[in-house]
């Protein structure tokens, strides 16, 4: 019996400069809880089913 996998592509838009948030860093990069912002929403994507 094969096993049929579905094949999931996304695009995470991770711009900004982040001068609105008074950072010289980008928004992308900002930590939150430790991590930079852009691996939570990665870590998001992967968990969806």
């Amino acid at each position: 019996m094969r096993t049929q996998t579905s094949r999931c592509f996304a695009i995470v838009p991770s711009a900004g400069s982040g001068s609105r948030m008074k950072s010289e860093q980008p928004k992308q990069y900002l930590s939150l809880l430790g991590q930079p912002l852009i691996r939570h929403t990665l870590a998001a994507l992967c968990a969806a089913p």
